[in-house]
């Protein structure tokens, strides 16, 4: 569980090591606890600590995955914990207001 989320994780086993995949969205502490059926694994708990790419990893695309991009690393463009979310949120409300004249369009009329 982590920060009173439930995420559930199947362990895979790799060799020796079983690893449990969590794609984090914030560059932070993430503390953990583990609950499990197998007795040894249930209540082990710690933490891991994210950091953001560093720029040289994100200032060109990729070579194995060109279509792949990240948030704009930048803490000009962040907002708060979200990197890039200024690029983003400049069309935020009227992106939320066409969405919204769409969903209209669904409401079927009343008798």
């Amino acid at each position: 569980m982590i920060f009173g989320q439930r995420i559930p994780a199947v362990g895979v086993r790799e060799g020796s090591v079983l690893r449990f995949r969590f794609s984090p969205r914030d560059a932070k502490v993430w503390p953990y606890v583990l609950e499990s059926d197998f007795t040894p694994l249930n209540g082990q708990h710690g933490s891991f600590t994210v950091l953001p790419p560093p720029f040289s990893r994100t200032a060109q695309p990729s070579a194995t995955h060109p279509q792949m991009w990240v948030d704009d690393p930048d803490p000009a463009a962040a907002e708060g914990v979200h990197p890039g979310a200024k690029s983003v949120n400049r069309w935020r409300a009227d992106s939320l207001r066409d969405f919204a004249q769409r969903m209209n369009r669904c409401l079927s009329p009343l008798p």
